[in-house]
């Protein structure tokens, strides 16, 4: 049943190709770039000195903040499932985001892959199928208010304490016009009810289910302040803890910094790496992080480290148990609700 109602993202015909394959090629070739760079202006032995002082505890605890931010993420979604009276258990959606985040990074579509998983999953689970939608929703307008608080902060660190050079404010201009035209996208797709969406739109992946999330949410739940605040406030937990965990990397190397340090690295590269076309703005994150923790005073052989293991932490360490996951979504049969025709029931609560 799920396959009827939401397309199974690993059977997506998206066009892939060369422009794909070479948009890898190149970030992984700037990544190794930057390695060689810090290696040619940094110090050999200072590399043997962060080994010889490293503090493995501080690994222990960045992976604490990562499980952490798992939790962030279902909190979101229990919010809006809550709201429309159809509460799931956190240690599901917990399962869920772990499937999602899997998903996002093996098939790159901003997003939107990750979000069919969710909705799957929540369909199996005896959500209606129009909740599922207003729940994913809900999370990307919460997404992306709180990236732009988490980038509004920034600027202002930037700008008080430090130098924003004119490059880096058009980068956060341009983010800017993205965090806000998302959600504008949204209310005006909303307000078009099932109209026919313009050609260039059909060129995206997934745009048909897309155009199916904004059809069938309530309208009333679009405009819920404190469902909006609340899934912006769970996301936006996301985001500092990313930035606590890059911190305990920073120490784990002897790098004794304020939090400021980290988060002010951390949010500068992600703004980069969201507006770059290459994907998980691989390479280009990791320049950023280390010219910008080179910025705030971290030598560059410590914040090439830090930034390394955060790839790691952030990419590489939920992968496995994502794969793992991802199967039972993907290949499962859905429980949701039918009426006697076979329908599915759209108990929505609008108020």
């Amino acid at each position: 049943m799920p396959d009827r109602i939401f397309p199974d993202p690993y059977s997506h015909p998206i066009r892939t190709g060369r422009v794909f394959r070479g948009s890898w090629l190149i970030g992984v070739f700037l990544l190794a770039a930057l390695v060689v760079v810090v290696l040619r202006f940094g110090e050999v032995e200072n590399f043997a000195l962060l080994i010889e002082q490293a503090r493995p505890r501080w690994l222990l605890l960045g992976i604490a903040f990562q499980l952490l931010t798992f939790v962030s993420i279902a909190s979101a979604w229990r919010a809006t499932l809550r709201r429309t009276n159809h509460p799931v258990p956190l240690s599901r959606l917990i399962l869920l985001g772990f499937a999602k985040h899997f998903t996002d990074q093996a098939i790159p579509s901003m997003g939107m892959s990750g979000n069919l998983v969710v909705a799957r999953g929540l369909f199996m689970r005896g959500v209606p199928a129009p909740l599922t939608l207003t729940a994913i929703l809900m999370d990307i307008i919460g997404y992306y208010s709180a990236y732009m608080v988490m980038v509004l902060s920034t600027l202002l660190i930037l700008r008080a304490h430090y130098h924003a050079s004119l490059a880096l404010v058009l980068a956060f201009a341009l983010f800017g016009i993205l965090a806000i035209g998302i959600p504008g996208l949204i209310v005006w797709l909303r307000r078009r009810g099932q109209k026919p969406l313009p050609r260039f739109f059909a060129r995206f992946p997934f745009s048909d289910f897309m155009l199916r999330i904004i059809g069938e949410v309530p309208s009333g739940i679009l405009r819920d302040p404190v469902l909006i605040l609340k899934n912006a406030f769970f996301e936006a937990g996301v985001f500092l803890l990313d930035a606590a965990t890059f911190w305990v990397l920073l120490l784990s190397v002897g790098q004794s910094v304020s939090p400021v340090v980290p988060f002010t690295a951390y949010i500068t590269a992600a703004v980069v790496g969201t507006i770059s076309p290459l994907p998980t703005g691989l390479g280009t994150f990791e320049a950023v992080a280390v010219a910008t923790l080179g910025l705030l005073s971290v030598p560059l052989e410590a914040g090439l480290t830090a930034t390394l293991l955060l790839r790691g932490y952030l990419f590489w360490l939920p992968m496995l148990p994502g794969l793992f996951l991802v199967k039972g979504v993907v290949g499962g049969k859905g429980r949701g609700r039918k009426d006697e025709g076979g329908k599915i029931k759209k108990n929505i609560v609008t108020k």
